[in-house]
């Protein structure tokens, strides 16, 4: 589902640079487990990189926020856990993995997210 009006490129990368800067690395699935990392009030926010063969094991992991593309939300006190949002090319895309309304989906994440991300993330 395309958000980029509500998540324009710049704001993805503000959001991307402001994690790097201000975050930690941590572990959240097998495949990512030195992923950029900022918690927020009850949630996490992660980087995913460009590169999906990444080494993650590195310790010098990349802190250019070109080399990351996804924004991952993970949220276990809701039923659906993570949302992706996925920088592509010049569209943001909001990514889920159920089958619910993706309108009711999109204004979840904006005012249960996307609103306290920007408060914390870019002030």
């Amino acid at each position: 589902m395309d958000i980029t009006q509500e998540v324009s490129v710049e704001k993805f990368q503000a959001i991307a640079a402001a994690i790097l800067k201000e975050g930690d690395r941590k572990f959240y699935c097998n495949k990512y487990n030195n992923s950029p990392h900022y918690k927020i009030d009850g949630f996490d926010v992660y980087l995913d990189p460009v590169n999906q063969l990444t080494n993650w094991s590195a310790v010098q992991l990349s802190d250019n926020v070109s080399d990351y593309n996804t924004i991952v939300i993970q949220d276990f006190r809701n039923e659906m856990i993570y949302h992706s949002v996925r920088l592509k090319g010049e569209t943001v895309v909001l990514e889920f993995d159920c089958k619910c309304d993706g309108e009711v989906v999109r204004k979840t994440f904006l005012s249960n997210y996307l609103l306290p991300i920007e408060q914390m993330l870019l002030k």
